[in-house]
């Protein structure tokens, strides 16, 4: 499995997870849920995707996935305000900004598929097998029930996809 194959695998689980908080918004899962978007997704993107891609694509190529990577520090600051509401007790607050923090994710996560993961393929082959290893590796650092309660993966799976 590639890099990109195990993105969209997290982006599909964030799909399907994120839903339901619009319909109730919960502290508890908002809280698991921005962990691993942004302790570990984010992460790996900006760690092992984007370093990547900008070694191949020029500078005009590389411009929009620099502002893909940029929305990482949005979502950051999105959730820290909606943590910070949640400890004020301002739960108004927190509920009225579900939505937003929802949709931006899953925009900027369908932007990723659409923009930055079809140009993967320019990335050589030693590169796209050190990045994979990256990602296993970073899965392994992750609380393991955290990483495959929300992709619904198993160890076994990540054992044979992601082989290292």
């Amino acid at each position: 499995m590639e890099l990109v194959e195990l993105l969209m695998v997290e982006h599909a689980a964030l799909r399907l997870q994120m839903r339901g908080l619009v319909e109730r918004p919960d502290v508890r899962q908002f809280l698991s849920l921005s962990s691993f978007l942004l302790e570990h997704h984010a992460k790996l993107e900006d760690l092992a995707f984007f370093p990547k891609m900008a070694a191949v694509l020029d500078g005009k190529e590389f411009r929009p996935l620099k502002g893909l990577s940029s929305d990482h520090r949005l979502i950051l600051t999105l959730v820290e305000n909606m943590k910070k509401w949640t400890q004020e007790g301002r739960q108004d607050f927190f509920e009225k900004r579900m939505k937003t923090f929802v949709d931006v994710v899953l925009k900027h996560n369908l932007d990723e598929e659409r923009l930055a993961f079809p140009l993967w393929s320019r990335v050589g082959e030693d590169e796209r097998r050190d990045a994979t290893l990256q990602a296993r590796r970073m899965i392994e650092a992750f609380p393991e029930d955290a990483y495959f309660s929300i992709t619904g993966l198993t160890r076994e799976f990540i054992a044979m996809a992601l082989p290292g």
